[in-house]
């Protein structure tokens, strides 16, 4: 064998040993890919610079699978999505007639408070709609008694704009409503009088568009 050839051979077999070395160091150490940065390396401050520098714009994370967390590192698969929230459908749904006037047994009882409020027939409302009823009951019966709302408008509804011809697809979407069915319970209120609970009943009448009923625990 030639000399370099031979010198070649005895570098690639001491990287070799000196990967499977700082492999093994990094499965047995809990830090993971931590446990093979040496000290030295790591209190030099042209490895504190390019580290802050990766920190700050994410660069070299995805690689070895540690995110910042809470001002120190975290092992984990990839980013951490923090707070993701219920957030309504985006898609587009077709109408479905009729679907208002179909009683559903479970949303005709009291579950929560003393006395409620229950729509007398079906209709579709709005998140506005509900939102502005939701104010109106809480300005009656004050902040110390206590509300629950038994709807969630979640169903997008979607319209064209004004002067576009007909076609070229379903709308974009305006708003979002729910399906109201006869006799369904929509406010629950408890810690409040009832002579309050009437008086809210008859402020809340002005601004739902269908007919409401009171409920009370028996």
């Amino acid at each position: 064998m030639l000399p370099h050839r031979a010198g070649l051979h005895s570098l690639v077999a001491s990287r070799a040993g000196a990967a499977s070395v700082t492999g093994l160091a990094s499965l047995s150490s809990p830090l993971g890919p931590l446990a093979s940065v040496s000290p030295l390396a790591a209190a030099s401050p042209a490895s504190a610079a390019v580290g802050s520098a990766a920190s700050r714009t994410g660069a070299g994370a995805s690689s070895s699978g540690l995110w910042p967390l809470g001002g120190g590192w975290a092992a984990c698969a990839g980013p951490v999505r923090w707070c993701q929230k219920g957030q309504p459908s985006k898609q587009r749904v077709p109408k479905r007639e009729g679907i208002n006037n179909v009683i559903m047994p479970n949303t005709t009882q009291l579950q929560y408070g003393m006395y409620g409020i229950r729509a007398m027939a079906g209709k579709r409302v709005g998140a506005a709609t509900i939102e502005a009823v939701r104010r109106t009951l809480r300005r009656k019966i004050k902040k110390t008694a206590r509300l629950w709302i038994r709807l969630s408008a979640v169903v997008p509804v979607t319209r064209k704009p004004l002067g576009i011809r007909m076609g070229k697809g379903k709308g974009a979407i305006d708003f979002y409503a729910t399906p109201v069915r006869p006799g369904q319970i929509i406010f629950e209120m408890d810690r409040v009088p009832r002579k309050v609970a009437l008086q809210a009943l008859t402020a809340a009448q002005h601004k739902f568009p269908v007919k409401l009923g009171f409920v009370e625990w028996s």
